[in-house]
């Protein structure tokens, strides 16, 4: 149901693997399309020097659809349905995103390999996977600069995928292509699965 989701995380970072960005076209810290990032996003020093660490160091990110700036949406597609069904038709969908997310693990030669994925009929489901570079743009903002795409679309648009790493455990990305994920609309959520 919330394959979407993942999906529009497979398309940027599809189009992060056709283009790379000169410096010119990277997000300034704080910038999200000419606007400043909302005071409560701004990251710690310690989460500065860490983010492409954290990401090197690899491991699974599922979807929080509870902690994502879409949960508005999905909450206003249940109460369309009705008043009786709102909290089931709610629950129904967090089960559902709960199936998503984003793993990463080392590749070597300096690569990270990156999946999205998504659960289909209890199997997981790779929607995407490429070998990645990282480039820390500084306040917690990764970019993510694709240098092999493996499995999934490969789409002709400009844009780049950024990682907002707000902690040793919890991401977020935003679901429109090119968006900064500090923007606020669509701000999709990730936690560090237990291993």
């Amino acid at each position: 149901m919330h394959r979407s989701i993942a999906l529009a995380l497979s398309c940027l970072l599809a189009t992060a693997c056709a283009t790379e960005p000169t410096s010119d076209d990277r997000p300034q810290v704080g910038d999200a399309a000419g606007q400043s990032a909302p005071e409560q996003a701004t990251p710690s020093e310690n989460r500065t020097a860490s983010a492409v660490r954290v990401l090197e160091r690899g491991g699974d990110f599922g979807f929080s659809l509870r902690d994502s700036a879409v949960a508005d949406q999905v909450r206003a597609r249940c109460e369309a349905r009705g008043a009786s069904q709102v909290e089931a038709c709610i629950e129904e969908m967090i089960a559902s995103a709960a199936g998503e997310g984003v793993a990463f693990s080392p590749a070597g030669d300096g690569l990270t390999r990156f999946v999205s994925y998504a659960q289909e009929e209890g199997e997981r489901v790779i929607l995407i996977e490429a070998l990645v570079r990282f480039e820390d743009l500084g306040d917690g903002l990764v970019e993510i600069r694709g240098e092999r795409l493996l499995k999934g679309p490969k789409l002709p648009l400009d844009t780049r995928l950024l990682i907002d790493v707000v902690d040793e455990d919890t991401i977020a990305m935003d679901k429109q292509p090119g968006a900064h994920p500090r923007s606020g609309g669509a701000r999709l959520v990730f936690h560090r699965s237990a291993e």
